[in-house]
């Protein structure tokens, strides 16, 4: 019984001590992923930056044209008009033609502030009138879609007030520049634009928790964010 105990345990140790074989290689565990072609990749980016973007407390509107993203702002005018949406303020575009936005939101009775470049001495009023705004209309420059973040490079065209004062934004952004990560949007702004230019990196509706270590919406930028991937 004693011999018997033994060799099982020296069959054991003898099987353990063997070198393992290679791993068997099945076809398909084996076989190269497919790349996805350049339209798959878009709307799997700008899919996983909606989700993101919900996460951190905004309102993702889809991977849509800009017709349809006009419709959405415009839906979204009545349904506030009443008590917030009175007035917007709009920036210059990146990869889109904002122009489409105009004359809609002219019809509805909205009234409309056109961002461009100002004096020195003229900056201010400026300001104090995007201050005074219901709604900023931002294109982004880029977006990040690991964190659902917007990066909007500041320009007299698009000036950073637009993202901090209106308590509300619709940011909108091309489908190809959407980005899987940080590194890329940083590679792809550039140090140039980084030394010359305010980049704002946009995560949702602003919040903190300065005070009492209870968190506010709204102290540092918009109280809602409303987000777009133009198709």
């Amino acid at each position: 019984m004693v011999s018997a105990f033994h060799k099982i345990i020296a069959d054991v140790r003898g099987a353990l001590e063997r070198k393992r074989g290679p791993a068997p290689v099945h076809d398909v565990a084996g076989e190269a992923a497919r790349p996805l072609s350049a339209a798959a990749r878009r709307a799997e980016l700008a899919a996983q930056f909606g989700r993101e973007v919900e996460l951190v407390g905004g309102r993702f509107f889809g991977l849509i044209s800009l017709a349809a993203a006009r419709d959405r702002l415009l839906e979204l005018a009545a349904a506030e008009k009443s008590e917030k949406i009175r007035s917007a303020a709009l920036g210059g575009g990146v990869a889109c033609d904002v122009e489409m936005l105009v004359k809609p939101l002219a019809r509805k009775g909205i009234e409309l502030i056109r961002t461009h470049r100002v004096t020195d001495g003229d900056r201010a009023a400026l300001r104090e009138r995007i201050a005074g705004c219901d709604l900023g209309i931002v294109e982004a420059d880029y977006a990040i879609a690991a964190t659902g973040t917007f990066c909007v490079i500041a320009t007299p065209e698009r000036p950073s007030s637009l993202t901090i004062l209106p308590p509300i934004n619709f940011i909108f952004v091309a489908a190809d520049r959407v980005r899987p990560n940080l590194a890329e949007v940083v590679a792809a702004v550039g140090p140039k634009n980084f030394a010359t230019h305010r980049v704002a990196l946009i995560t949702g509706p602003s919040r903190t928790a300065d005070i009492e270590k209870m968190i506010v919406i709204g102290v540092h930028g918009p109280k809602q964010l409303f987000a777009a991937v133009i198709a």
